[in-house]
This record gives structure tokens, sequence and C-alpha cells, in this order.
């Protein structure tokens, strides 16, 4: 069978991937595009399972900039601000680094809307 190559748009927690692993259809993930923090955190636990810090040589603030320019979202419907991150992470900077690192790992595109 010949290998897919894809991008999954509104990724969620990769349920295209995970059905293609129990059908067994090779394929090669080149990005996903997912704004909610919860869904990127549960596709990498999932799919990519890649926890390096990618974050650790980057400041705080380029990171919650780099976040807001991706679009990220705690609800699902609302994109969060630069502000409203930096915030998120004010007595837990590692929650923001967190979120970074997830999308660095997942090849994540962010919101679509933005892509």
């Amino acid at each position: 069978m010949k290998e897919i190559r894809k991008t999954e748009l509104f990724a969620g927690m990769g349920a295209f991937d995970e059905a293609l692993t129990r059908i067994e259809v090779p394929f090669t993930r080149y990005f996903i595009s997912e704004w909610a923090i919860d869904s990127i955190q549960a596709f990498n636990d999932m799919h990519t399972k890649d926890y390096t810090d990618y974050s650790k040589d980057i400041d705080y603030k380029a990171i919650c900039e780099y976040l807001a320019y991706k679009g990220i979202s705690m609800d699902h419907v609302t994109p969060l601000t630069v502000e409203q991150i930096y915030k998120l992470g004010k007595n837990d900077e590692n929650k923001v680094r967190t979120i970074f690192n997830n999308m660095v790992a997942t090849h994540n595109l962010g919101d679509i809307s933005k892509v």
C-alpha cells in the first residue's frame, strides 16, 4: 500500500491518525492545524510523544508573542491575546512553555484562519 502524506486540519486529538494507525495504513504527517490548548497536548501525548524542551533558549515574552501569532485558544472559540498568554504563565511559566513545546513537536500551524 502506498504511503499517505497528510496535513490534518482541525486536528483535535488526532482521530484521523488513530484511524489510519488502527487499519495499518502507512502515512507521514507533515503538519497539523489545531488551536485548542488541551487538544494540542492530547495530540502530542497520543501520537507524537515528543517532550523535548524547544523553549529552553527562548525568552518567555517571545514565546507568548509566537503563540499569539500562531493562534491558540483555551475555550475552543476565542483566540488568546499576547497579554492573556503572558498572564497564563505568570505563576508558572512552564505552562506556556509546554504549550510552545507541544506546538513545535506536533508541527502545528495553529489557528487555521492564520495559515
